[in-house]
């Protein structure tokens, strides 16, 4: 795929974006999880938290959205996870 390169730089440590001025989410993205799909509808742009207890399936989950998302890029932060759990993400 290559290289990230970067077009603009932008501080670590900076204000927070007003949410009043992000744009209205319109779009559907299917997941490719029917359930998800189904039930609990996705937008462009939108964040998704999954939050569960440990061994709630949040990674298995996580790879699903991954694998039957129909986008270009997907932005995903594990807060907290052990690396076997972010390895075991990037090679599924």
């Amino acid at each position: 795929k290559g290289p990230l390169l970067p077009e603009a730089r932008m501080p670590v440590y900076r204000d927070a974006p007003d949410p009043l001025t992000r744009p209205i989410i319109d779009k559907t993205l299917p997941v490719g999880i029917r359930a998800i799909d189904g039930l609990l509808t996705c937008g462009e742009g939108q964040r998704m938290g999954i939050f569960a207890a440990a061994g709630g399936g949040k990674s298995t989950l996580m790879s699903m959205l991954v694998r039957g998302a129909a986008v270009d890029v997907i932005v995903i932060a594990m807060i907290g996870e052990r690396g076997r759990e972010v390895q075991e993400l990037i090679q599924h």
